[in-house]
């Protein structure tokens, strides 16, 4: 049964990280949506430059599309910048079966209790 995965790849993932995460939840080629939250820093919001930080977030999720074009289906978009919300957003079209959060030694502790209410199990 192929599987649909929803990676979350966070401020300080690593494409590395990546791709040995999705390497390890596949019996054959998963199903990849990957979301880039975007990062909005004093300075974006300070210059009203949220425009930019959602370029960096999209090349982000292109990148990560780039390293998993050979393990997976893969599709992404750069999301808003509160991962919660990128997330239902994304589901919104793509059918996920698990979420798979890649980095964030940096983020909120509290993001996994947040996505709970999905009802979709989590990895970290």
């Amino acid at each position: 049964m192929t599987r649909n995965l929803l990676v979350v790849l966070l401020n300080d993932a690593l494409l590395s990280d990546l791709r040995s995460a999705v390497e390890e939840r596949g019996d054959g080629l998963p199903n990849v949506y990957v979301v880039a939250p975007t990062h909005v820093g004093p300075l974006h919001w300070l210059a009203t430059d949220e425009q930019a930080a959602r370029a960096e977030a999209g090349v982000r999720a292109l990148e990560a599309e780039w390293i998993l074009s050979g393990e997976a289906a893969v599709g992404g978009e750069a999301g808003e910048a509160d991962p919660t919300l990128a997330v239902e957003d994304a589901l919104r079209r793509f059918p996920a079966d698990e979420i798979l959060l890649v980095g964030g030694g940096a983020t909120d502790s509290s993001l996994p209790t947040s996505l709970r209410g999905l009802g979709l199990p989590i990895t970290w």
